[in-house]
């Protein structure tokens, strides 16, 4: 029996319009998506959305500030433990101050090594 691949984008800033529009893109084209961002109430209504319109995929979300090394370790631990890995990584984050890009482009870093396929 072959089963298919179960795969998994990660959208940051999902609950902007940039995100949501990136997740409306890929809801198609990966079996989940997971919505990360920093507004808990947003990003529910962003999966109750999707949910809607495209019942057959599966969308989750975490709430989690990437720039903290303690959200960032969970959000690697949950993506490599509940999801296998993410094949997909969208950043829709805009940051403007210099110290905080350094600091978020690092995380990704982090992120890229640790949790993607």
């Amino acid at each position: 029996m072959i089963t298919e691949k179960q795969t998994l984008a990660v959208v940051l800033n999902a609950n902007s319009e940039q995100g949501m529009q990136a997740v409306k893109d890929l809801i198609n084209q990966y079996n989940r998506v997971l919505l990360v961002g920093d507004k808990r109430k947003e990003l529910d209504e962003c999966v109750n959305e999707i949910a809607k319109a495209a019942p057959e995929q599966q969308a989750y979300y975490v709430e989690a500030d990437l720039s903290k090394e303690f959200d960032l370790t969970e959000f690697i631990s949950l993506v490599k433990n509940k999801f296998g890995g993410a094949d997909c990584l969208i950043n829709c984050m805009e940051i403007e101050d210099q110290t905080s890009k350094t600091t978020y482009d690092l995380a990704l870093e982090k992120f890229q090594k640790h949790a993607m396929n």
